[in-house]
């Protein structure tokens, strides 16, 4: 096995059996201490890292928490991992109807890592 194969490898095992487990071990932890200020992001990765049918369950799920908590930035980057979803299944309209009043509700518009991502996915819609 050449290494580029190997490394290849590593990252699939990886993604798809550390990291979920990972995952599954934190949101546990959240519902044990309590601590759920990081729940929506916990979510949001397992849905970026899950398979397509568990993805939105996942991320809807996140965006619900965000929007429990306020969280308006974990809000904006979950709008914007569905959003992405959506857009990779052709459901453009339903994509730019979900995150653009999100991203619109924001009044600074700076280089936000995750505004710029928001602003970048909306000009493709």
């Amino acid at each position: 096995m050449d290494t580029v194969t190997s490394y290849k490898l590593t990252l699939l095992f990886i993604f798809t059996i550390v990291i979920p487990s990972t995952l599954l071990s934190i949101l546990s932890l959240v519902g044990i201490t309590g601590e759920r200020w990081c729940e929506p992001e916990i979510l949001r990765l397992q849905g970026c890292l899950g398979d397509h049918d568990t993805a939105e369950a996942s991320l809807r799920q996140s965006l619900a928490q965000a929007k429990e908590q306020g969280a308006r930035l974990w809000e904006l980057r979950t709008a914007t991992s569905l959003a992405e979803l959506w857009r990779e299944q052709g459901r453009r309209a339903a994509a730019r109807e979900l995150l653009a009043p999100i991203y619109d509700s924001f009044p600074e518009k700076g280089s936000a890592a995750d505004v710029v991502a928001a602003r970048d996915l909306l000009n493709v819609l």
